[in-house]
């Protein structure tokens, strides 16, 4: 295989038997990161460039559903096991948002996901 050329099909990497899909995005990642950009043509390198950025969409949903979820059950806090009052604010404090950035971000999962929902009955 010529060495200034790569398949814009990337083959996935395998996953830890037994992770998550969460430990499957990581491996991912890592292999992303380790990959050496000067060996892909430039054909290969926008196409990859346009295809992630796709998937980081796709990836935004999927953050947007579970944190909709995570405000549904009341569940902000439960990754310290200290319940705080907003979802909000538990996002701002625990990846340092702006305020504004967190509720926005709640209003648009809310939104997307049908929320904000009952919380289900503890048992």
């Amino acid at each position: 295989m010529d060495s200034n050329t790569h398949s814009t099909q990337p083959s996935e990497p395998s996953a830890p038997e037994g992770s998550t899909g969460l430990g499957f995005l990581t491996a991912a990642n890592d292999a992303l990161a380790a990959e050496d950009l000067d060996r892909l043509s430039d054909t290969a390198l926008t196409e990859e460039t346009l295809a992630l950025q796709q998937l980081l969409d796709c990836l935004g949903g999927q953050w947007l559903r579970r944190l909709a979820a995570v405000d549904a059950r009341g569940a902000a806090g439960a990754d310290r096991g200290e319940p705080v009052p907003s979802t909000a604010g538990w996002l701002g404090d625990r990846l340092r948002m702006g305020a504004g950035a967190a509720r926005e971000a709640v209003r648009t999962a809310r939104a997307l996901f049908h929320g904000p929902l009952p919380r289900p009955p503890r048992p």
